[in-house]
């Protein structure tokens, strides 16, 4: 369900490739309420993306390491980032 959320908002979600991949990659592990959080201090889908928009991917990937709210989403978004050539 949290997929499809973040989906269907993605035209709306910044035009980088790389910052969508890591606001999925968090969605998928924490939920896209949490990621919501991270940006705006709420749970509300329909609201983070302005805030989203104003982010590069570095600096979106920085933000979601430092705000998430739990520890092991910020770990698991490293270390997915860090395997990424694996998976290709």
């Amino acid at each position: 369900m949290f997929l499809k959320l973040m989906t269907s908002d993605l035209p709306r979600l910044s035009s980088y490739r790389k910052l969508r991949t890591y606001l999925m990659i968090c969605a998928y592990n924490t939920g896209a309420g949490n990621v919501s959080r991270a940006f705006i201090g709420k749970s509300r889908l329909s609201e983070p993306f302005s805030k989203i928009n104003s982010f590069s991917p570095n600096e979106g990937f920085k933000h979601l390491v430092r705000n998430l709210p739990y520890e092991s989403t910020q770990h698991y978004l490293v270390r997915v980032n860090k395997r990424m050539p694996l998976y290709r």
